[in-house]
C-alpha cells in the first residue's frame, strides 16, 4: 500500500506530481467525513477542479446516506483514496460507525491522507491542543501506518510532542511539506521534523 500524507497548505507542483505518479490516470474517492458538512462543498469543488487538472480520470465522493454496501463498492473499485482535512476523531468516528476501517485497511489502492486525514490514518491520532482543542488528546487512529504524524507543524508546539514522542515517533509536517510511506521505507518531500524519545532532528529533500 501506498499512503501519501500532507501537513496542510497548499500543494507544492512535485508534491502534486508524486501524487499523479501514484496513479496516473487513475480513478479516485474522497472521503470528506473529518470536514464539517458547511464546509465541504467549497472544500470538495476546488478539491475536484486539482485533482481532474492532474490527470485523475475519474473523482468520485463517499457520501455519508450511502448504504453499507455501496460505500464498500465505491471503496474497493477506486485505484486512490483521498482523506480531508478538518476534525480527526470526526472522521474516525464515522468510519467506525460505517463499519469501514477495515475494508479501508484492506484496501489495495494508494491513499493520500490531507492534515487531519493523514492524522487519522496512524495506528494513534495524536490531536495536539490549538485554538480548536483546548488538550492535547490521544485516540486510536485508522492504523494504516505505525509511526505518528503532526500536521501543519510550527515550533510553538516543540514542548508538547516532545513530552509526547516518549515511546513514540513523531513525524512534524508544516504546511507544504509530506511524507510518503510504502509500507516499508519512508520519503519526505520537504521539510520534516521527527520527534523521538524526546529528541527532535531535521529530515529534509529539496523541491
Amino acid at each position: 500500500m501506498n499512503i501519501f500524507l500532507i501537513g496542510g497548505g497548499e500543494c507544492f507542483p512535485s508534491q502534486l506530481n508524486h501524487m499523479v505518479q501514484m496513479k496516473n490516470g487513475s480513478s479516485i474517492l474522497i472521503i470528506p467525513f473529518a470536514t464539517e458538512l458547511e464546509k465541504r462543498y467549497r472544500w470538495l469543488r476546488r478539491l475536484i477542479k486539482s485533482l481532474a487538472h492532474n490527470g485523475f480520470k475519474s473523482v468520485d465522493i463517499l457520501h455519508q446516506d450511502l448504504s453499507l454496501k455501496r460505500m464498500k463498492e465505491k471503496i474497493n473499485q477506486a485505484d486512490l483514496l483521498y482523506f480531508t482535512g478538518g476534525r480527526p476523531e470526526e472522521l474516525i468516528k464515522i468510519l467506525n460507525q460505517k463499519n469501514l476501517t477495515k475494508v479501508i485497511q484492506s484496501h489495495h489502492g494508494a491513499i493520500i491522507g490531507y492534515s487531519a486525514g493523514a492524522l487519522a490514518l496512524c495506528e494513534e491520532c495524536l490531536i495536539t491542543k490549538d485554538h480548536v482543542y483546548p488538550e492535547t488528546k490521544l485516540i486510536q487512529g485508522v492504523g494504516l501506518i505505525p509511526f505518528t504524524v503532526e500536521v501543519h507543524y510550527s515550533p510553538a508546539i516543540d514542548v508538547e510532542l516532545t513530552l509526547w514522542s516518549k515511546g513514540r515517533t513523531i513525524y512534524a509536517l508544516p504546511n507544504g511539506s509530506s511524507l510518503f510511506y510504502d509500507g516499508e521505507k519512508i520519503e519526505v518531500l520537504g521539510k520534516i521534523y521527527v520527534f523521538q524519545e524526546g529528541k527532535k532532528k531535521l529530515e529534509c529533500t529539496p523541491f
